[in-house]
């Protein structure tokens, strides 16, 4: 779930109704994902990146450079 602005997403726990954040790029927009959610790709607008996690661990494995507004 993006968060609106800022750095952060957030991975929501469906049996607890947590949403667990993540700190990613700036200004996170679009998500997407593997079918079995084992990586998930996060673009960051303001800063040209695209955060790659880890969607076991919910950690940021890389942050790769995609230029302007990806």
């Amino acid at each position: 779930v993006p968060g609106g602005g800022g750095n952060v997403v957030s991975r929501m726990n469906l049996e607890t109704n947590e949403a667990i954040p993540i700190t990613v790029g700036n200004a996170p927009t679009g998500i997407g994902g593997t079918p079995d959610g084992t990586v998930v790709v996060v673009t960051n607008q303001h800063d040209g990146t695209a955060s790659i996690i880890d969607g076991v661990t919910a950690a940021v494995r890389w942050t790769v450079p995609l230029g302007n507004y990806p």
